[in-house]
């Protein structure tokens, strides 16, 4: 037997498959759900024959409030989760470096643990201390964990009423007017929350929550469309991971959050987009005219949200696509980065999910695109930074040497190396060539030169 791995603890925490869809709809949580049991299970074994999960029974399980208990054959077991859904949660846990590629919990993954939150925005808390940017970091956290902060533009811009009549009345006109005012007021509020940074929707969030704890009223809310409901509890939810920072991290323990907060600096702000990347590290996507492979477009795109691009984990998993546009997806035409010429468009994009739209047009043929909702833009070097030590991230055999970089005992050097980024597996193909980079080698034994 071999022990069991953290992700696989959360078999012991469901009770049926309906409550783990439950929530891991309503939290994203399967991963931590894993998280919240590791300080209530001690060492369990396990391994999977026709019946299903066999434990080891000698040894105790959990030690809750009624005590040490052990597994007898009398006891029975939860349902537990899907196993493809385990291995996916599984590699999860890895690209955010809380496992190692055998199973084991690492230090970030014992500290991210602490947090009852899901393990991307714990991965982005233990982060988030660097530049003084803590307090900017709580409050995006809390925003991304929320529900839509926005209202949508149909939502409140008044829609005309048809008119069956060949001239415009004077209600008509009245409408028409202040459906003008209304919209030319949406578009100026969206732009000014994009002042911080016009490519990234989480500094908007950040805009948005820090503009509402200076002035927390309904009126506000109305006035800059926004809903004053998600934005009172995202206020709720701050002053909760501030105090779970306080109580669980000895580093924090003085940390005391500020009602308002001040605009955070340029270089606050670059260090929050590569935070908030370290999350998602696994959902990002390349330009597909930057793709070592780019795939044939039909036509130039002449507006951003035509720009394809193309996802790190393929669309289709294991399956073959005929069309191979069908693998691209898209900026959302609410993203700040929407309004950017095809020009400007990043390189590379950090998203939060994925959606497709519903319906494919009164034809029949028109090509259901798949947006991305985006988080932030990056460079190349962020993602070889933020991928380090993940399975994303292979290097290729050393272009240059180092002058006098050998070790003594000739057991380590340094070197220059092209990284690669790729999904696990081989799935993305060959992967993304990102630019060089300066790394240690260690000689190992059996294993020969690998990075450090």
């Amino acid at each position: 037997m071999t022990k069991i791995s953290m992700i696989r603890w959360a078999i012991l925490g469901f009770e049926s498959k309906q409550r783990l869809s439950y929530w891991s709809y309503r939290y994203s949580t399967l991963p931590q759900r894993s998280f919240r049991y590791q300080r209530q299970l001690q060492r369990v074994s396990n391994t999977f024959d026709k019946r299903g999960v066999v434990l080891d029974r000698s040894e105790p399980v959990c030690d809750g409030k009624v005590g040490a208990l052990e597994l007898s054959e009398n006891v029975s077991l939860p349902t537990p989760p899907e196993r493809e859904r385990l291995l996916m949660a599984e590699k999860l846990l890895s690209y955010l470096s809380a496992i190692t590629l055998e199973g084991q919990i690492t230090p970030t993954g014992s500290s991210m643990s602490i947090f009852p939150l899901s393990p991307r925005f714990s991965r982005i808390l233990l982060v988030g201390h660097l530049h003084g940017c803590l307090p900017y970091t709580i409050a995006l956290v809390a925003a991304l964990s929320a529900g839509e902060i926005f209202i949508n533009e149909h939502q409140a811009i008044p829609a005309l009423e048809e008119s069956t009549e060949d001239f415009r009345t004077n209600e008509e006109v009245v409408a028409e007017e202040k459906r003008a005012r209304v919209r030319q007021a949406y578009n100026a509020v969206h732009k000014n929350f994009c002042y911080l940074d016009d490519k990234s929707d989480a500094i908007k969030l950040l805009q948005v929550v820090g503009e509402f704890a200076h002035e927390p009223t309904e009126a506000w809310c109305e006035s800059h469309f926004v809903r004053f409901k998600i934005l009172k509890e995202i206020r709720q939810l701050q002053f909760q991971i501030a105090d779970l920072l306080r109580t669980n991290i000895p580093q924090h323990a003085n940390f005391k959050l500020e009602e308002k907060l001040d605009p955070p600096s340029a270089t606050q702000v670059q260090a929050l987009k590569q935070m908030i990347a370290a999350g998602f590290i696994d959902q990002v996507a390349i330009r597909a005219d930057k793709a070592p492979n780019p795939p044939e477009t039909y036509r130039k795109p002449r507006r951003a949200i035509d720009v394809p691009y193309i996802p790190l984990i393929p669309l289709e998993g294991d399956q073959k696509v005929e069309d191979p546009l069908d693998r691209l997806v898209y900026i959302h035409p609410t993203s700040p980065l929407a309004h950017l010429s095809t020009a400007e468009c990043p390189e590379y994009i950090c998203y939060a999910y994925l959606q497709k739209a519903g319906n494919t047009g009164a034809d029949g043929e028109k090509k259901v695109k798949t947006r991305m909702h985006a988080l932030t833009d990056l460079t190349a070097g962020q993602i070889a930074s933020l991928a380090k030590g993940t399975p994303l991230l292979t290097y290729g055999k050393p272009i240059k040497e180092v002058k006098g970089s050998e070790s003594a005992d000739g057991k380590t050097k340094e070197v220059w190396v092209i990284p690669y980024l790729r999904a696990e597996g081989g799935a993305g193909g060959l992967g993304w060539p990102l630019p060089a980079r300066r790394v240690t080698q260690r000689k190992v034994p059996g294993k020969g030169w690998i990075v450090e």
